[in-house]
């Protein structure tokens, strides 16, 4: 059997699993706060900004950043890298969204003649996220 700092690998990729499943909702609650920022830009230059996706993705960004830099190196031992792994993926993972930032990517893309602001704001994103 492959063992990682001397635990069962398998048995780890399960606590990983479950804890992370239990942060899942703190995540998804945020990012359902996070979406009601979604047209609050009152600037006729920047309204069509979908504030609250962007935020929502970069602060996932950010705290998997942290899980990830945090575990690198790691002498705190299973239990940090536990719960480090389930931030990552569950609150992290769950705070994030591919689907939303798609969906909105391309209705930006539909909003002829300004359908550049598909390209300023995924080009944004992923330089922001960066």
């Amino acid at each position: 059997s492959i063992s990682f700092n001397g635990e069962d690998v398998y048995t780890q990729t399960y606590r990983i699993s479950a804890l992370s499943t239990l942060l899942a909702p703190t995540g998804t609650i945020c990012r359902y706060y996070l979406s009601a920022l979604n047209g609050s830009i009152k600037s006729r230059r920047w309204e069509w900004v979908p504030l609250g996706t962007l935020l929502a993705n970069l602060i996932a960004c950010v705290v998997s950043a942290l899980a990830v830099a945090l575990n690198v190196g790691n002498r705190r031992g299973q239990l940090a890298h536990l719960w480090l792994s389930a931030i990552k993926g569950g609150f992290a993972g769950c705070l994030s969204t591919v689907s939303t930032f798609a969906t909105e990517v391309i209705g930006l893309a539909r909003t002829l003649p300004r359908h550049s602001w598909a390209y300023y704001y995924s080009i944004g994103s992923i330089l922001l996220a960066c």
